[in-house]
């Protein structure tokens, strides 16, 4: 996507990045170098004053994937990045897609915008594996290629999902099932509903691990 350039003078190496892609955002230049994109001479390099001379080589990588626990400039916190997909830690208040009212702030929008560097036009992209709600937390799939997809759903259905979560009350016993029918037809939404031909099956095992009590004194 972005090719190789050489360097005709002296230079650091962030001022040359700015003026050998003048199309890609400065933010985005920086980003390169945090996370590891940018070589010289066939090296990784990420010291910003990096000295250059005239023949030296400079490339943006294009499969560069994110360290573990690398924080994206969007803030998004990126656990495991490799050629079929990557794992984030979606912040909570934070849609996984797009809904009739916010189309930008999404885990979605966030992560194509990292895959495609900045460039609106690139044609690199992010695939949906699953949703979590928007008030919820915690660890999201998603594909790099529609193969990756593919894959993913087939089996999403027999993977065993976790979740930590504060209530408020007594539950019926320190643990238990919960069972319920999903009715999904709504674009975006999820409604517990009794069941019928179109509604998923969803059984939570839930286990107590800890009790406070409140005392109020007036």
């Amino acid at each position: 996507m972005y090719k190789p350039r050489t360097v005709d003078q002296p230079a650091e190496l962030l001022p040359f990045l700015f003026a050998a892609w003048p199309l890609a955002k400065k933010k985005q230049v920086r980003t390169w170098l945090k996370h590891q994109a940018v070589m010289v001479n066939g090296r990784i390099c990420s010291q910003f004053n990096q000295p250059l001379k005239p023949g030296d080589v400079v490339a943006i990588r294009s499969d560069r994937y994110a360290p573990p626990e690398t924080v994206l400039a969007s803030g998004i916190k990126v656990y495991f990045e490799d050629s079929a997909l990557i794992v984030i830690d979606k912040p909570a208040n934070l849609l996984s897609i797009a809904s009739e009212a916010e189309q930008e702030k999404t885990a979605y929008f966030l992560l194509t915008d990292y895959m495609r560097q900045g460039n609106p036009n690139a044609k690199e992209r992010v695939w949906i594996v699953h949703r979590l709600d928007r008030e919820t937390s915690g660890l999201m799939v998603f594909a790099k290629t529609a193969a990756a997809k593919e894959t993913l759903q087939t089996g999403w259905e027999t993977a065993e999902k976790r979740y930590l979560a504060v209530a408020e009350g007594n539950l019926p016993a320190s643990e238990g099932v919960f069972e319920s029918y999903l009715d999904e037809t709504s674009p975006f939404k999820v409604f517990s509903v009794p069941r019928t031909d179109t509604t998923r099956h969803a059984v939570t095992h839930y286990k107590v691990l800890k009790q406070e009590f409140l005392v109020l004194v007036n």
